[in-house]
Formats: C-alpha cells, sequence, structure tokens
C-alpha cells in the first residue's frame, strides 16, 4: 500500500473540475457570467452547473486563492453572477505566490536548497 503526501491527500479531496477553472483562467485578467455559461466557456458538459457555485465557494479562500484565482459572486433578478479574476498584487500573484504546484509557498525548504537561501527565506517568512 502507497503512503500519500498530505498535497496529494488534499488535491484528491478537491473536484477535479476546479483544477479545470484554474487552468482555464491561465490566460484571463477576469471572466463574469453565470455557472452555465462558465461551464460552457470551458467546454464542460453534464450537471455540474447545479454544484459548480458551490465548490468554488467551498474552495475559494483555499485552493482558488492559492492558484491566483479569486472567485466573487452577486445574486441578479436572473440568477448568480460569477466573476472569476486572476490575483495580482498584495501576494496574491499566480504566478509568484505559489511554485507551480499546489499549496508549496516560495518560501518552502526543498532538498537541493543552500543554507543561505533557507537562511534569506527564513528571514522573509518571518519579518
Amino acid at each position: 500500500m502507497e503512503r500519500q503526501t498530505q498535497e496529494q491527500l488534499a488535491a484528491a479531496e478537491i473536484p477535479a473540475v476546479l483544477f479545470r477553472v484554474v487552468e482555464f483562467m491561465r490566460d484571463k485578467e477576469k471572466w463574469s457570467g453565470t455557472a452555465s455559461e462558465l461551464l460552457a466557456a470551458m467546454g464542460e458538459s453534464g450537471d455540474l452547473f447545479t454544484v459548480i457555485t458551490k465548490w468554488l465557494n467551498k474552495y475559494r479562500s483555499t485552493f482558488l486563492s492559492e492558484n491566483g484565482v479569486q472567485y466573487d459572486y452577486k445574486r441578479k433578478y436572473n440568477g448568480r453572477k460569477i466573476t472569476l479574476t486572476k490575483c495580482v498584487g498584495g501576494g496574491h500573484d499566480s504566478h509568484d505566490r505559489y511554485d507551480g504546484s499546489f499549496g508549496m509557498p516560495p518560501h518552502a525548504v526543498t532538498a537541493d536548497t543552500d543554507t543561505d537561501t533557507v537562511r534569506s527565506s527564513e528571514a522573509e517568512s518571518v519579518g
């Protein structure tokens, strides 16, 4: 039996469509529309529109934020309007905040890191 890392366990809990949302937003600064419009723009099929807003809301401050996507919605007379924005500034830039892999902060110590880098990274995270 294989042991899974904390990152693998956390990623396994996240609905696969949210990984596709992050990928969808890679080349966009902002997107707005209904859940159905989002899924259509992403090329998704099926009944995901009934749960996509629930998942977006649930993972807005964890997975989505960690991957540089901000989620907001407003109720309108004709339904909910979703707004997805690529996070920039304030440490939310999708390219700078995390090292490309889910949940890996830039100051994380890796096996190939030398001691000077570790010290400066630790100083950055403290100060």
